[in-house]
């Protein structure tokens, strides 16, 4: 009896563990406020269609077409370069290599990952899924936790970008071309990140029916594409955004740095319903040590009841 409960104990462990990248399907709640995925993958990106969220207790719609992540050494961008994205959807192939995988149905570690042009560099991973007001709000959450250890000696200075093509089919019936986008104020500092969703009536984003994306570290650059082309032309760098995408100049080019398209006043709020998606780009340092460390938090929010405001303060975690 001894033996057969120390194996039950073995399997139990290995079926916890995934040795695969994914597709995993992630869910959290039920009815209003509740989100759900059948595409997440272990590296933290997401194909579409999907992000299935519950605006009320009935109405429901995909919410995300791509959701990428770039992440590079600063100092080499080109040779160190990392994309986190799905096959196919462009000519990236330099991607992180995956650890040791752990899912189940509202968070994914992935411990160990790899860069394989930057030696020193690991870096674990934990994807959450959560309900930061459940039952009082229509409201759900998805956390990135990226940390990164430098087993070198001297620091390693990295940039990343997260990526939103948000196709939201808001109200039922609606179309991915309805979204508008604006900045508006992060939670975590005194800087602006990116927020899109259906149009309130009054050409501001109604949040019931959109997302936001932020970063706990400093944003230093933000771009929002509102346009008939489509936003993940941004992402693999072709016509319009040709030569100035991020697989091209490895950033949030100078031209687009803190603007929003289809923003004839200047307000950082996109003037008609369009197509739309959300860029934003963070700096941050990793120390030298063994290892040394460094973590970011990438978080998008779903259903955040309010309208987009300039001066609207996030204060509801």
């Amino acid at each position: 009896m001894k033996k057969m409960f120390i194996l039950s104990i073995i399997v139990g462990l290995i079926c916890s563990i995934s040795f695969a990248q994914g597709p995993y399907a992630m869910s959290i709640g039920s009815g209003a406020g509740s989100l759900s995925f059948t595409n997440f993958y272990a590296l933290g990106y997401v194909e579409g269609d999907d992000g299935t969220f519950y605006y009320d207790a009935t109405n429901n719609a995909t919410s995300v077409w791509n959701l990428c992540f770039y992440i590079c050494n600063t100092a080499n961008p080109g040779t160190e370069g990392y994309w986190i994205d799905k096959a196919g959807f462009s000519a990236h192939t330099s991607r992180p290599v995956n650890g040791t995988i752990i899912q189940n149905s509202t968070q994914i570690t992935n411990t160990g990952m790899t860069f394989g042009s930057t030696a020193n560099l690991t870096c674990d991973l934990q994807i959450t899924l959560s309900q930061p007001l459940p039952n009082t709000e229509n409201i759900a959450k998805v956390t990135w936790v990226y940390t990164f250890k430098n087993n070198s000696g001297s620091p390693l200075n990295l940039r990343m970008i997260m990526f939103l093509d948000g196709d939201m089919y808001f109200p039922p019936g609606g179309s991915y071309t309805d979204e508008i986008v604006g900045a508006t104020q992060s939670d975590f500092g005194a800087y602006r990140t990116l927020c899109q969703g259906d149009d309130n009536g009054s050409g501001l984003v109604d949040l019931n029916k959109g997302v936001k994306i932020d970063c706990d570290n400093t944003i230093d650059r933000f771009f929002g594409l509102s346009n008939n082309t489509g936003p993940s032309y941004f992402w693999s760098n072709q016509a319009p955004y040709n030569p100035n995408g991020p697989e091209a100049v490895y950033k949030i080019a100078d031209i687009y740095a803190n603007t929003v398209e289809n923003d004839a006043g200047g307000d950082k709020l996109s003037d008609s319903q369009r197509d739309s998606g959300i860029a934003i780009q963070s700096e941050f340092e990793v120390p030298a040590g063994s290892p040394g460390q460094k973590a970011i938090t990438f978080t998008a929010t779903w259903g955040l009841d309010q309208t987009y405001s300039e001066v609207t303060e996030w204060d509801l975690y």
